[in-house]
């Protein structure tokens, strides 16, 4: 279904979130379109930033990632500062013997504001 940024439809009042309205599937996802809804429709202008929302895939190996990927921050003209993070450093991973695997940050090289974070683990 045809939302705009605050997740509207094309009859004034009448909103959709979660699945209906976006691909973001995910729980978390549907209750900031929820919010989002709420404060649009009590007259503050807000919007949803749907490149901000985290997504997972719990499959071996686990990935997630919020923001935009490598590729896209490059097609969007950004030049990035990349950085990874080893999982195996996290004492969570240890102690779940999940210890392959990393975190990058994709950062504007010039903001410093964070793009994106994928991540993939075992």
């Amino acid at each position: 279904m045809a939302v705009n940024v605050s997740v509207e439809t094309n009859l004034p009042g009448i909103y959709a979130v979660g699945e209906l309205a976006s691909n973001c599937c995910l729980p978390h996802g549907a209750t900031h379109q929820g919010c989002v809804v709420g404060r649009h429709a009590a007259g503050k202008e807000v919007y949803t930033l749907y490149e901000a929302i985290p997504y997972g895939v719990l499959a071996c190996p686990k990935t997630a990632s919020a923001g935009v990927s490598l590729e896209e921050a490059l097609r969007k003209g950004y030049q990035v500062e990349v950085k990874a993070f080893p999982l195996h450093a996290l004492d969570k991973f240890q102690a779940t013997y999940l210890i392959e695997g990393f975190t990058r940050i994709i950062k504007d090289k010039f903001t410093g504001k964070t793009l994106g974070a994928p991540r993939c683990g075992i």
